[in-house]
């Protein structure tokens, strides 16, 4: 596995669950699956709601999820903070975002405070919030 592909992984099955466990009450002020899928690396479902559930993050898509969200490897690692120079930063938005849209927002937002005390590259936050 190479750099960015760990990159990613770290951030789903480290940084997100801890975030989500921070930021709880955040969490929990929005319902609904966001599937987010990285080409070449896997797929994650959170479920937003109670942070404290078995499934507010699971490594596994969810073809029913209210949001469905596709991104190449490198651009993803690139969001991340992972160099990826075959990535300019005009590309590192998703491939393909099916379902309710605002999901994904909600995702950016509640990564916005890890972004400002610099867990996160910055501009995962930025564009998951513009989507």
């Amino acid at each position: 596995m190479g750099t960015a592909a760990r990159q990613v992984v770290r951030f789903f099955d480290d940084v997100l669950p801890d975030l989500i466990r921070q930021r709880a009450r955040t969490f929990g002020q929005t319902q609904g699956a966001l599937t987010i899928m990285v080409e070449g690396v896997g797929s994650w479902t959170v479920t937003f709601g109670d942070a404290r559930s078995p499934t507010a993050i699971v490594d596994e898509a969810d073809t029913e999820a209210d949001c469905i969200v596709v991104w190449a490897k490198d651009a993803f690692a690139t969001l991340l903070g992972t160099p990826a120079p075959s990535v300019p930063p005009s590309e590192s938005g998703p491939i393909a975002v099916v379902g309710e849209i605002k999901l994904l927002a909600r995702l950016g937002s509640l990564l916005d405070a890890a972004t400002a005390k610099g867990q996160l590259g910055p501009r995962l936050a930025q564009v998951l919030t513009a989507v």
